[in-house]
């Protein structure tokens, strides 16, 4: 059956053998999770059965699936019957499940994004992975919802409801919050900053991608609504964290904690007024969103820090490199 399917020799009538086939290979995949044939043959299958219009589960076969997944994360982790889940199970199972289901689903995304990311807080608290594989498993995680909120988005006539359900679920659930403890409590520093580099880069990127798009499918006004305390706190916290002294250890996972903290900041904070205070720098060219912060003044940007002409002394400038940014 695969070799026919894999000549690409279909028959007019799209409700042939073809068809039944690719009905039967994803359900195949729940009662054998993994790639029966192998992942190559996977992906191929799954791209002529999307050419051909029957890439999915049926729609309750898809709700079974995301069910499954919620239930596995959440009540079935708790009994002794399973293995605890942890997130780098939940981004197996998730990317998995996000192959084959299909539109007609749409009104369980909101809560296997929940339930999602309060496995995330749970982990973060009990601390039982090491700091690397949660963060590379978060960040994955985090791409994961975003790929559930662009599956929204592509049926946003039938699904703009429960697009604002899923929004909620990352706002009630604290995703700033999370990479914030996440980069301050679980980042490597020294030697094992440096190998795993790029998957704390990964995490904040992500981060940022789902933010962005609140940004641009939503009015700014249900932003500044649904953040307004949110960003009174933040504000609060990068005010007084350019008074805290580190040690030089602590210094890059702290710095790059706020620079994200700032760059989210920028983005949910909507009117100019959610910023009371022009940039610092006093030969800034005009009144700017401060949405940098280092030491104990505040910028609109790394550049005009790098521009500042408030310090005299390079010893005490608080960056050198125009180019760049505390990303990794």
């Amino acid at each position: 059956m695969y070799r026919f399917t894999h000549s690409g020799q279909f028959p007019s009538n799209t409700g042939g053998l073809d068809r039944v086939f690719g009905q039967f290979y994803c359900r195949t995949l729940l009662m054998t999770p993994g790639y029966p044939l192998g992942e190559s043959k996977h992906e191929h299958l799954m791209n002529i059965s999307r050419t051909h219009g029957f890439a999915s589960l049926d729609m309750e076969d898809s709700k079974l699936v995301l069910r499954a997944y919620t239930d596995r994360i959440t009540l079935l982790s708790k009994t002794g019957l399973h293995p605890r889940a942890c997130p780098c199970l939940a981004l197996d199972l998730l990317r998995y499940a996000q192959r084959i289901i299909c539109p007609g689903c749409v009104d369980l995304v909101p809560s296997v994004i929940r339930a999602t990311f309060q496995l995330m807080w749970r982990d973060l608290i009990d601390g039982i992975e090491s700091a690397t594989v949660v963060i590379g498993s978060c960040a994955g995680l985090l791409e994961c919802v975003m790929e559930l909120l662009r599956f929204l988005l592509d049926q946003i006539n039938s699904a703009g409801g429960v697009f604002i359900e899923a929004l909620d679920a990352i706002i009630e659930e604290e995703l700033i919050n999370l990479v914030v403890r996440t980069l301050l409590v679980l980042c490597p520093t020294g030697a094992q900053l440096s190998v795993h580099k790029g998957r704390i880069g990964l995490l904040i990127h992500a981060a940022l991608d789902i933010l962005r798009l609140f940004q641009a499918a939503t009015p700014s006004t249900y932003l500044e609504r649904r953040f307004r305390h949110d960003i009174d706190s933040w504000m609060v916290f990068l005010e007084s964290s350019a008074r805290i002294s580190l040690p030089k250890t602590n210094r890059l996972p702290w710095k790059r904690c706020t620079s994200f903290l700032s760059r989210a900041v920028a983005i949910v904070g909507g009117a100019k007024s959610a910023f009371d205070n022009p940039c610092m720098n006093p030969r800034c060219p005009g009144y700017m969103k401060p949405i940098y912060i280092t030491s104990d003044l505040v910028y609109c940007s790394v550049d005009c820090c790098a521009r500042s002409w408030a310090r005299d002394s390079e010893e005490n400038s608080p960056m050198t490199d125009t180019s760049g940014s505390w990303e990794g």
